[in-house]
Parts: C-alpha cells; structure tokens; sequence
C-alpha cells in the first residue's frame, strides 16, 4: 500500500477484522437457530405422528422442552446482548446492519438513505 503509513494499514487491517469477526458472528447465530429450529420440528412431528403428548415416549417429550429451554434462552440472551451493545439492527431496504437506538421510531440508514 503505497502512500500509507502504518497505521493507517494497521487500522484498516483491524477493521477488516472486526467485520469479519461480526459476519462469522451473524452465520454462527443463523445455524444454530436453523439446527434449533429443525430439531424442534422433527421432533414436534414425531410427537405427534406417536398420537400426541399423551401418547408420546417421556423421552422425546424431554427432548422437546430441553430443545425449547435452550432456544427460548439463547433467544433472550441474543436480545440482552445486542441491547446493550446496541448493534445489529438491520435496515429492511438494503440489510446492513446499522446501530440501534432507544426509543428511536424512525431513522434513516447511514447505508441507503431510506
């Protein structure tokens, strides 16, 4: 890089890092509430498919309320997190992601203007 110092590659390289970092994040969070979801699925249909709560084995029905536990708490921590960070809304129009605000009702992207 020609006509740069290092610091300004340095910062450059970090920051390449951080969105890099945030993307591993996003796919990360995106397969295991895909996993999640499907297992939940699977078994809610072979609960069923086995006549129903009633009649199903206990252990798929344990199966099914500790799958549920940990969606359901991996959902409130993902919210609490990006609470407090405030990060990771994402605009309808375009999808970057954008900071969030309280109490904001309508904003526009800095990506998109919309």
């Amino acid at each position: 890089m020609v006509g740069q110092s290092s610091v300004q590659v340095e910062n450059r390289w970090i920051a390449v890092h951080e969105v890099m970092k945030h993307v591993q994040l996003k796919r990360l969070r995106l397969r295991v509430y895909s996993t999640l979801t499907a297992s939940l699925i699977a078994i809610g249909t072979a609960v069923m498919a086995f006549g129903g709560v009633d009649k199903a084995h206990p252990v798929m029905l344990g199966l099914l309320t500790g799958l549920a536990a940990i969606f359901v708490l991996l959902v409130v921590f993902d919210s609490v997190y990006h609470a407090i960070t405030k990060t990771d809304a994402l605009c309808i129009h375009c999808g970057e992601s954008r900071k969030m605000r309280s109490f904001c009702v309508v904003r526009e992207c800095p990506h998109c203007g919309k």
